[in-house]
């Protein structure tokens, strides 16, 4: 007697029952561009150079890869589509995943963020479980030095002892 498993994942008619038909014909869109490297590359350049010349690109970047694949810039934003996933028994990560600060303020900001959607997910069955990089709450060069085994500089030290301090907090909130 063969048992049914619990969990399909060749079915798609249960993966994606929470998206419209509208919604399913604009990803398969977004997934068909992604998998042309040639595209992609072409893209991701224009959206950089776009930016980066301040032109008003902005919406059509949220409103296709944006849109697809992150629930918003925030808690707030994430909230309705979170809430809608629950609905299809469909768990959740808020992953505040802001990397590039180059500032102390900036890791702890991002530090005070990750520690906001920890406080969202804690008995909240829709997010089971919360993630975090560190990579945005120390700088590159940092990590990098520390991952070499480098010899740190004083003012390094201190950067590598708040980092571990954020991570602690992070960790400490987890519980």
């Amino acid at each position: 007697m063969e048992i049914e498993p619990t969990v399909r994942f060749d079915d798609t008619s249960v993966a994606f029952s929470y998206k419209s038909d509208k919604e399913l014909k604009k990803a398969d869109f977004i997934f068909t561009l992604v998998n042309h490297p040639v595209i992609s590359k072409i893209a991701i350049t224009a959206a950089k150079i776009g930016l980066a010349l301040h032109l008003p690109i902005k919406g059509l970047i949220r409103n296709t890869v944006f849109d697809h694949f992150c629930g918003g810039e925030n808690i707030g934003q994430s909230e309705k589509t979170f809430q809608n996933l629950a609905r299809f028994h469909v768990g959740t990560i808020l992953d505040y995943s802001v990397e590039g600060a180059k500032t102390e303020e900036g890791f702890d900001s991002t530090t005070n963020e990750i520690l906001l959607t920890f406080d969202k997910a804690k008995g909240n069955n829709a997010l089971p479980f919360c993630v975090f990089k560190v990579t945005g709450m120390a700088s590159m060069d940092l990590l990098e030095k520390v991952q070499a085994k480098d010899v740190l500089s004083e003012d390094e030290n201190g950067a590598y002892t708040r980092v571990k301090n954020r991570v602690d907090q992070i960790c400490a909130k987890a519980f």
